[in-house]
């Protein structure tokens, strides 16, 4: 391992919301890789139209993603369980129990079983309640 990934990947620390972590650790890696002479091919291109990959989980699995977004497991209440299904049951058994345990530990034992075990009319029921609940609005930030 290089002298200067190393110190990167030990330097990550708590970062106060998700923008800070985009910024210290994607784009700060991607830029430092840069410094350091790396070039960066795409695991998976996404076509314009296709989900996303935090909510086309499956789609993206499918296409070479080697990772689950965290944020598919809560997205719009969970409607994404059959897809995250899918995935885990094409993983090895190993990695399968790292994620799930992770996402335990994330979203609690009972939500990761309800997600994983849930049927067709759970997912309807998760849709309905995601499309009546209500929005928070977040605040613009002030530029100075």
């Amino acid at each position: 391992m290089s002298e200067w990934f190393e110190t990167f990947i030990t330097g990550v620390v708590k970062q106060k919301n998700k923008g800070d972590i985009i910024n210290a650790y994607e784009i700060g890696f991607s830029k430092l890789a840069t410094e350091k002479g790396m070039r960066f091919k795409s695991a998976v291109t996404l076509r314009p139209g296709d989900p996303s990959t935090h909510n086309g989980v499956k789609h993206c699995f499918r296409r070479g993603l080697p990772f689950i977004k965290k944020k598919s497991f809560s997205y719009r209440n969970g409607v994404l369980g059959r897809q995250l299904r899918y995935v885990l049951n094409s993983i090895s058994p190993e990695m399968r129990a790292v994620v799930i345990k992770d996402a335990e530990y994330l979203y609690g034992e009972k939500y990761v079983e309800n997600l994983l075990t849930g049927s067709a009319l759970k997912i309807v029921w998760r849709k309905f309640k995601h499309a009546i609940r209500p929005r928070k609005h977040k605040k613009a930030k002030q530029i100075p």
